[in-house]
């Protein structure tokens, strides 16, 4: 027969105000790293899309299959997710291009055969770009940037009443 050690009460108060501190540091860091991820990314993502400053139709000439693989912690079964990125084609001065696009999804956003207005470069054409993800990502990265942050400071704030007490 084991036997279980009972902790005092203070010694439990202690160990849970030390689980709240680290909580509250890694979600008010969490929060600060995404949003700075939120403003700084995108911005780079648009120096990348600023020499593409021409349109033109493309036609969607494949959906790429990706997958990936995760295995759950819980029953160790493998779940594979499926999403499909467009890959299109389009002509410039006489010449064949082609790009795939960064964002991918299930079922496919596009069918084949099916025309997508792209974006490329004039002095380099194989620079070119589908969907300028950069606002969505700013927009998803700041707001559960500030989503965590908030949680943080709160919980920072809690810690420091529970401590005061």
């Amino acid at each position: 027969m084991s036997k279980k050690t009972q902790l005092d009460p203070e010694t439990q108060k202690r160990m849970l105000k030390g689980f709240y501190a680290v909580f509250a540091f890694l979600f008010t860091v969490a929060g600060i790293g995404l949003i700075i991820y939120g403003i700084v990314m995108p911005r780079l993502l648009k120096d990348e899309y600023k020499s593409c400053t021409e349109t033109i139709t493309a036609t969607v000439i494949e959906n790429r299959r990706f997958e990936s693989s995760t295995r759950s912690p819980k029953n160790h079964m493998e779940h594979t997710s499926v999403s499909y990125a467009p890959v299109y084609s389009f002509e410039v001065d006489g010449k064949t291009y082609q790009g795939i696009s960064s964002s991918a999804s299930n079922p496919p956003e596009h069918k084949v055969g099916e025309k997508i207005e792209i974006h490329y470069d004039p002095s380099n054409p194989a620079k070119n770009y589908y969907k300028d993800i950069s606002t969505f990502l700013r927009i998803a990265c700041t707001g559960g940037g500030g989503i965590f942050l908030i949680v943080g400071v709160i919980s920072i704030r809690n810690l420091i009443k529970a401590i005061r007490q």
